[in-house]
């Protein structure tokens, strides 16, 4: 900055830092393509110094950018801002105001793939501008869905972009002989970049087919056609196989019935079980719903009352496991021991082509760490759950960033549980060969002898 220009400046600056007349701080103007400008350049030399009247800004930029501003005032905007229309855009709601950069630095509102991002959406993804001024809508999103809009997306800053086809200053109405975007031109603006572009490359539109002329009837005809063969296909297929597979599992479950079996799980930790895997999956469901928005109605509600019954079902179970007979010898054989440390070196050795295996007893390694993570799990989740459910409650003793670290903690072990229960428990239940196609266990409370034989050998030996 000039020195001369640097005492006058410094004092606007505390003058609109004190009477927060607008946002400005030296790295503002120290980065703009305007920092060896003085303030009095743009503003008038009044005290205080005011804001520049919107409708004034054009010509304010216009007497540093002549031919610029000739070019906008022949826009559809500059028209606009002619007319007395508020919210048409100005020079500063496309650069900005004191942090202008030049338009190939990343942090630009014109830079290539911020355009169609950021700073065309302002007005063309507003509902509120749209509705208003009775403008077309859908333009944004559908552009979204282009080869355009998802190259520019993964920020490639070659591919067109809104200004590649409407122009930068000189966007005009397609209407208008002299637009970019008029039919008769078209062909030479999509040859910008496609020198083969003829009169058929432009027969198509690149902001969805809306129209109601042959082509969009023809799109939405194809829409809906393959809407419904795909539902018919796919639906038809997974009803179908559907059917055939609950036949087949059910004459699995009928032969297992009748061959020897083994005693798992009576019927009051079968119901534990049921309560925990239908609570677990409804939250599953609603929490990430309410996380990403999904439209489940009632997912709150849900979600909590979800979360109210997992954890009465863990009170009721360490009640269980603390008073019952059943229940201390279970927790007894749940907890930890060295053995558990030598059988899992012992059966990863094993799968990695160790002949012989480790002999377990009632339990197994992995089993007990199901347990126990299902227990840390719960009691981390319900106690986050319970921190963001009385929000201000909480915060009587928590401070805000508390708060902030139990709702990543809910959401993390949210994922956590949902990854460890989909790759670790629905191997050992579903996918293990060796009771494919399901383990019965949870609905009968038993497995077949073979299976305990091969699995738990050291507790079927002492119990028969």
């Amino acid at each position: 900055m000039n020195p001369k220009n640097l005492l006058p400046t410094l004092a606007v600056l505390l003058f609109l830092s004190a009477t927060e007349a607008i946002a400005v701080s030296p790295e503002h103007l120290t980065s703009s393509v305007h920092r060896d400008l003085a303030c009095d350049s743009c503003h008038l030399p009044a005290k205080p110094p005011e804001r520049i009247p919107k409708p004034d800004v054009p010509a304010t930029c216009g007497q540093c950018h002549p031919v610029v501003l000739e070019e906008y005032q022949a826009s559809v905007h500059g028209r606009a801002v002619l007319r007395g229309i508020p919210d048409a855009p100005v020079c500063t709601d496309c650069h900005g105001e004191h942090a202008i950069l030049p338009h190939l630095e990343t942090l630009s509102q014109v830079y290539p793939t911020n355009i169609a991002k950021t700073t065309c959406p302002q007005c063309h993804a507003s509902e509120r501008i749209i509705a208003k001024y009775n403008l077309p809508g859908n333009r944004v999103e559908s552009f979204k869905d282009t080869y355009h809009g998802m190259a520019a997306e993964l920020g490639d800053v070659k591919v067109a972009n809104c200004a590649s086809c409407h122009g930068v200053h000189n966007i005009l109405a397609s209407s208008d002989p002299a637009s970019s975007i008029h039919p008769d031109r078209l062909a030479a603006t999509c040859g910008k970049c496609h020198p083969n572009a003829n009169e058929n490359f432009t027969k198509g539109s690149v902001h969805g087919y809306v129209e109601k002329n042959l082509s969009g009837r023809v799109i939405r005809f194809v829409n809906r056609f393959y809407a419904v063969l795909i539902t018919l296909v796919v639906g038809g297929f997974l009803v179908h196989n559907l059917l055939d597979y609950l036949k087949k599992l059910k004459a699995v479950y009928r032969k297992r019935r009748e061959e020897p079996s083994f005693p798992r799980m009576n019927l009051n930790e079968r119901i534990q079980h049921a309560v925990l895997f239908v609570s677990f999956f409804i939250l599953v469901l609603t929490g990430f719903a309410l996380k990403f928005g999904w439209p489940l109605p009632g997912r709150s509600l849900i979600h909590r009352i979800s979360g109210l019954i997992l954890l009465a079902d863990l009170c009721y179970h360490l009640v269980y496991m603390l008073v019952t007979s059943r229940g201390r010898q279970l927790l007894r054989d749940f907890l930890p021991r060295r053995r558990d440390l030598r059988e899992a070196f012992a059966y990863v050795a094993h799968l990695l082509g160790r002949p012989a295996g480790p002999r377990f007893g009632r339990l197994t390694y992995w089993e007990k760490l199901e347990y126990w993570s299902v227990v840390w799990g719960t009691l981390i989740m319900g106690g986050t759950g319970l921190l963001l459910w009385f929000e201000n409650w909480s915060l009587g003793f928590l401070p805000k960033w508390g708060i902030d670290v139990a709702t990543l903690i809910h959401f993390l072990e949210a994922i956590l549980a949902t990854l460890a229960i989909l790759v670790g428990h629905l191997y050992f239940v579903i996918l293990n060969p060796d009771v494919f196609p399901i383990s019965f266990s949870w609905l009968n409370g038993r497995i077949p002898r073979d299976h305990a034989l091969k699995e738990h050998p050291d507790e079927y030996e002492e119990k028969t």
